[in-house]
């Protein structure tokens, strides 16, 4: 499986349209549901779940339908046009560790209780 997936880079070599495929904890919310349920379920359930890549391999697409990545498409865009080849790679990869954190903080946040029922 691939942390990131680079779909198309722009002609003036300003920007990188990638894919990033974050990992989901295997642990629970404050409910006691599993983030990776949770985050399944809140999508809609697994039959929902699609990629944006159209040749994404089963394995990735098997971990997507059971929480355990999440697909976040996103814009990279480059600090310079004169950047090699391998610092362009290296800013991708910054912003793939950038989306993993901020990915893993925002379902702390707003699936925290996801899954939380009950009477008054």
């Amino acid at each position: 499986m691939s942390d990131y997936h680079v779909r198309t880079t722009d002609l003036m070599l300003k920007t990188v349209h990638t894919v990033f495929h974050i990992p989901i904890p295997a642990a629970n919310n404050l409910v006691g549901v599993s983030w990776r349920a949770a985050l399944v379920d809140s999508l809609g359930g697994a039959d929902n779940i699609e990629s944006v890549l159209p040749s994404i391999s089963s394995t990735e697409l098997a971990a997507m339908k059971d929480g355990s990545i999440y697909e976040k498409s996103a814009i990279v865009r480059f600090s310079s046009t004169n950047l090699t080849n391998a610092e362009r790679l290296a800013e991708v990869e910054a912003a793939y560790t950038a989306a993993e954190t901020s990915v893993t903080s925002d379902f702390s946040v707003s699936l925290n209780f996801y899954g939380k029922s009950g009477d008054v």
